[in-house]
């Protein structure tokens, strides 16, 4: 399965950030805010939830200061499922761990995950008044390629 998880960009730098240690179960603000103590890593399985994590996890952060990481769910990573997410107790080391960015399929455009729409809506209609399917391409860089230096990364 692969896993989408949404993230601000400084925690992937710095001694125990994620291109250094991985994604770690955290138990983070908002979940001590409802009484959540599990630590855990929660992720989604489609790349079309992400406006809505946006607007759920960081309503008043930019999505410029933001980044889309994407992993291969191991095999023997225990996975739960609650609601339409999944979460883990399992770390995902570094190296199994990419940044992705979105580009649309028809103008080959870069696209932030704030405008991802599902693939059920349609752009346009072809020269036989087909309804032509809105696709994505994604483009993944492996975190470990990025260095540790957010002055010299590229990750936006």
């Amino acid at each position: 399965m692969k896993a989408f998880h949404l993230t601000k960009i400084e925690n992937l730098y710095g001694e125990n950030g994620i291109i250094t240690k991985g994604l770690v179960p955290t138990c983070g603000e908002r979940s001590k805010s409802i009484g959540d103590e599990n630590c855990a890593i929660y992720f989604s399985s489609s790349y079309f939830s992400l406006p809505a994590w946006w607007l759920y996890l960081y309503p008043n952060v930019s999505p410029q200061e933001l980044c889309v990481l994407t992993f291969d769910v191991p095999d023997n990573c225990c996975i739960k499922k609650q609601e339409k997410e999944y979460y883990t107790y399992t770390s995902i080391p570094p190296e199994n761990i990419n940044i992705v960015k979105f580009y649309h399929g028809i103008t080959k455009e870069e696209v932030s995950f704030i405008y991802l729409q599902h693939d059920t809506l349609y752009y346009g209609y072809d020269w036989a008044s087909k309804p032509v399917p809105l696709t994505y391409t994604l483009k993944e860089t492996p975190i470990i390629n990025l260095g540790n230096d957010r002055q010299t990364s590229k990750t936006k």
